[in-house]
C-alpha cells in the first residue's frame, strides 16, 4: 500500500483526503529536492543502477503531483488555484525531455533537466501546496 493509500484509508471526508494528500505531496517535494543532486551525480558518473531507482521514484512522484493538481478542483472546486500555480505544461515538456534523454541514453541531458529545470520548481510547489492546504482548512472550518 502506497503512502498516499495509507494516509487516505482512514479519512472520513473528501476534504480530509485532500488535506492528507497535500501533506504527502509536501513530504515528497522535500524528499525529491534532497535526492535530486544524488540522482544527477549518479547519472553524470554513469552509475545507472544507483540513479534509476531514485529517478523512477521521482518521475512517479511528479506524476502524482500532476494528478493531485488536477484532482484538487474536484474536491475544492474553482477556488483551487493549484492548476494556475503549478505549470503542468512546463512539467510535461520537462518529462518528455527526460524520456528523450533516456531513449538516447544521454544521461547528462537527463541529469541537467532534473537538476536545472525540475529541482528549482520544487520549493515553490511546496509553498503552493501548503497554501492550498491552509485555504482548504479555512474552508472546512468556515460555518
Amino acid at each position: 500500500m502506497s503512502e498516499f493509500e495509507q494516509a487516505t484509508a482512514t479519512a472520513t471526508s473528501n476534504e480530509e483526503i485532500a488535506l492528507r494528500a497535500l501533506a504527502t505531496a509536501g513530504r515528497f517535494l522535500d524528499a525529491a529536492r534532497a535526492e535530486i543532486p544524488n540522482i544527477a551525480r549518479h547519472l553524470r558518473e554513469g552509475s545507472l543502477p544507483e540513479a534509476m531507482g531514485s529517478l523512477g521514484n521521482l518521475l512517479e512522484g511528479l506524476g502524482s503531483i500532476a494528478r493531485l493538481t488536477v484532482d484538487m478542483e474536484q474536491v475544492v472546486g474553482p477556488s483551487s488555484r493549484l492548476r494556475e500555480r503549478v505549470d503542468l505544461g512546463e512539467l510535461t515538456v520537462n518529462l518528455k525531455e527526460i524520456v528523450r534523454g533516456q531513449e538516447e541514453q544521454d544521461w547528462n541531458r537527463v541529469a541537467d533537466v532534473v537538476e536545472h529545470r525540475i529541482a528549482p520548481r520544487l520549493a515553490a510547489w511546496k509553498d503552493v501546496f501548503a497554501a492550498e492546504a491552509e485555504a482548504l482548512r479555512q474552508q472546512v472550518a468556515a460555518p
